[in-house]
């Protein structure tokens, strides 16, 4: 998920950027191996759900790239996220966090005709091994 937005921050100040993704009470989610990039929070998750292992362990996050969001994963009315933090920022999950700029996290997102979302970290490039 890609908010492509010419001035990001900008943008969140005005408050024309939300989460990327809201997670309602009683819900399951497991995401892996994704790119959340530019969004208030990255992840909200209901107000409702009670923090603990039980739901913690429904809701999935894995091998994700968290980048330029203002702030990663918070419960909704609750700007204390450490317990999230602390959970899915464990090593276990491989979560990555950043705040590079969509042009430098990117490979071409600019290129109107074929825009390129693939990750380029450093100079690696991250792509699928099949072709």
């Amino acid at each position: 998920m890609l908010n492509d937005s010419e001035n990001i921050k900008a943008d969140i100040q005005a408050g024309l950027v939300k989460e990327a993704v809201y997670v309602a009470e009683n819900a399951s989610l497991e995401m892996k191996r994704s790119v959340i990039s530019g969004f208030n929070p990255a992840v909200l998750l209901d107000s409702k759900t009670e923090i603990n292992d039980a739901n913690l362990k429904k809701i999935k996050f894995e091998e994700m790239y968290f980048n330029l969001c203002n702030g990663n994963i918070f419960t909704e009315y609750n700007s204390n996220n450490e317990d999230l933090e602390s959970w899915y920022g464990n090593s276990v999950f491989f979560n990555v966090y950043s705040q590079s700029d969509n042009k430098e996290t990117f490979i071409d997102i600019s290129n109107p005709k074929k825009p390129d979302f693939r990750l380029q970290l450093g100079k690696i490039t991250a792509s699928s091994g099949n072709r």
